[in-house]
């Protein structure tokens, strides 16, 4: 079936409701990379969407030469690869180790924990999964540090695919935080990983992706117990 693309810039399948999507869009902005957007609608996906996803997902990237690829991480990487001058993917062998292992460690997790927080049915499992989500910043704290404690990145001052790949669920934690009503920056002897957060969330880049609040709000909203 046929499908809408540029023929003469990379195509990005992407919808702003996805923090899955935001990586890859976050990407190519801090590549500048010269790239064409078609939005979906996920609520009303477009009869054409399986020809550049099979399970009709985003995000979805194609290459001038008709190639289609698929999956967040590995979009991300690809950008970076194709794009040296970004700076995403360090050049440097171990540099490059500790950011894979970070999104390793810690890009799944984030997702995890956040809907485990989100769907806790009661106050008891709310405090202990709020208790691991704080563990989880306390791991993070300590790896930031352990790299770098000047910050305010993973590798000091350079944006990498860690703070790509990771910084987009932390911001869908904080919208977990507000309906949940916790004080997001309470907790004590974490403030390498607040200054990791804020400096990534303050990049121009990174508030061009972002989805209006009270859309992503309403959506993760109807997942609390009632």
């Amino acid at each position: 079936m046929s499908y809408p693309y540029s023929k003469s810039l990379m195509t990005f399948y992407n919808t702003k409701m996805c923090p899955f999507a935001q990586r890859v869009a976050w990407s190519l902005l801090e590549a500048d990379a010269e790239h064409h957007v078609e939005l979906i609608d996920l609520k009303n996906k477009p009869t054409w969407i399986k020809s550049v996803h099979p399970e009709g997902k985003v995000p979805a990237l194609r290459l001038t030469d008709g190639n289609i690829l698929i999956e967040s991480i590995p979009i991300a990487r690809y950008i970076a690869d194709k794009y040296p001058e970004s700076k995403l993917s360090p050049a440097d062998a171990f540099d490059k180790y500790k950011v894979n292992l970070f999104i390793d460690n810690f890009g799944s997790r984030i997702i995890t924990l956040a809907f485990q927080l989100l769907k806790s049915p009661n106050q008891e499992e709310k405090s202990a999964n709020l208790d691991k989500v704080v563990e989880m910043f306390r791991d993070i704290n300590k790896t930031l540090l352990e790299s770098s404690e000047a910050g305010p990145y993973l590798l000091g001052e350079t944006l990498t695919l860690a703070e790509i790949n990771t910084i987009t669920f932390i911001d869908r934690l904080k919208v977990i935080f507000n309906l949940l009503e916790i004080d997001f920056d309470s907790f004590k002897d974490l403030d390498r990983f607040y200054q990791w957060v804020d400096a990534s969330m303050s990049r121009p880049t990174f508030k061009k992706t972002i989805a209006p609040y009270e859309e992503v709000s309403s959506f993760h909203a109807q997942f609390i117990p009632k």
